[in-house]
């Protein structure tokens, strides 16, 4: 899902201010129970859905990865998983921005 998130934000914000934003995603995932359905809001509301970078559709991958993974953006119960079950997927993941090497 970062690399989802990532590619997004690198769209939406540019090179430099997509870390900021990204890190901004990942906390509110962290802490609030609506951040995905927030995020998914913010992807679509960008505007940039449909534009291409290298071959691909980074905002229009990440809208479809949070429809499928969001329960309350699924039209139906089907292969939803929690928004416990993101953040889980984000503590995991190796690239954390706020921390700090000893």
């Amino acid at each position: 899902m970062i690399e989802k998130l990532s590619t997004a934000a690198e769209v939406m914000f540019g090179a430099q201010e997509a870390k900021c934003e990204l890190h901004r995603w990942r906390l509110r995932l962290r802490c609030t129970n609506r951040a995905a359905e927030e995020i998914l809001a913010e992807l679509r509301d960008s505007g940039l859905e449909n534009k291409w970078r290298d071959s691909k559709q980074p905002v229009h991958d990440a809208i479809s990865y949070l429809e499928r993974t969001t329960p309350s953006a699924c039209a139906s119960p089907g292969p939803c998983v929690s928004v416990c079950r993101l953040a889980a997927a984000l503590s995991r993941s190796r690239a954390r921005p706020w921390s700090v090497s000893a």
